[in-house]
């Protein structure tokens, strides 16, 4: 299940408004996660239409490219501005979880 946060937003979309068309899109790790989650869902998704750009299908090969060349210096700075977002997902996953 690795798209549970992105579940719980599309739903929360859908219920604010149900007569809305919803279209994805997802750029590179977040079009991972979007096809993930689309995965998962299947027919189920309330999603009518998706596009995913720049996707790294081989997580394992791409992270062996942020390992080399230019990526050394933009690598540590996406890091240091995804550490609010990871904090936020953790806090809620947790908090979704003992929930029930």
């Amino acid at each position: 299940m690795c798209a549970r946060l992105h579940r719980e937003v599309v739903r929360h979309v859908a219920a604010k408004h149900p007569s809305s068309i919803i279209f994805a899109a997802g750029w590179s790790l977040g079009a991972n996660i979007l096809l993930c989650y689309l995965a998962e869902e299947g027919e189920g998704t309330p999603i009518s239409a998706a596009v995913s750009m720049c996707n790294p299908f081989d997580l394992m090969k791409a992270n062996l490219g942020l390992k080399e060349g230019f990526s050394q210096v933009w690598v540590p700075d996406m890091a240091q501005h995804m550490l609010p977002c990871a904090a936020i997902s953790y806090w809620w996953y947790n908090t979704e979880s003992q929930q029930g």
